[in-house]
């Protein structure tokens, strides 16, 4: 199975190049409403590749997987 990051959406979750493609590169502003980070054209490069095989399946699988916090 292909990891991305760990669920959490955090900067640290994951491994490269897949924990990247939310989050991850340099942090240009985080604020209430959006985070704008920055990656470089290698980053990007080496996230499209990674991102190329996923398919619709793999998505849900991985966001099956997930647990979230009720409030």
């Amino acid at each position: 199975m292909v990891r991305c990051t760990d669920g959490t959406l955090t900067f640290t979750g994951g491994a490269f190049p897949l924990s990247h493609a939310i989050r991850g590169g340099l942090l240009l502003h985080e604020g209430d409403d959006c985070i704008v980070s920055l990656k470089d054209p290698a980053q990007v490069h080496a996230i499209a590749t990674a991102l190329a095989p996923l398919d619709e399946e793999w998505l849900r699988a991985r966001f099956a997987a997930l647990t979230f916090e009720t409030h």
